[in-house]
């Protein structure tokens, strides 16, 4: 897999495919990425709350 920079379209995708319990590894897959680097970017956008499956929101 190359290395990627994620765009603003990217994390949009990343939410939008996150919001809809979306697995990391299929999000990685879709975006042409590392899953590595969908989890830092999930870690990074933490809001500090849980959504409605007790998963950290993004």
């Amino acid at each position: 897999m190359a290395c990627k920079y994620l765009d603003f379209q990217d994390r949009k995708k990343i939410a939008k495919m996150y919001q809809e319990e979306a697995r990391v590894l299929d999000i990685a897959y879709k975006i042409g990425c590392h899953p590595a680097t969908i989890y830092e970017e999930l870690r990074r956008g933490d809001t500090g709350k849980l959504d409605k499956n007790q998963r950290p929101e993004y």
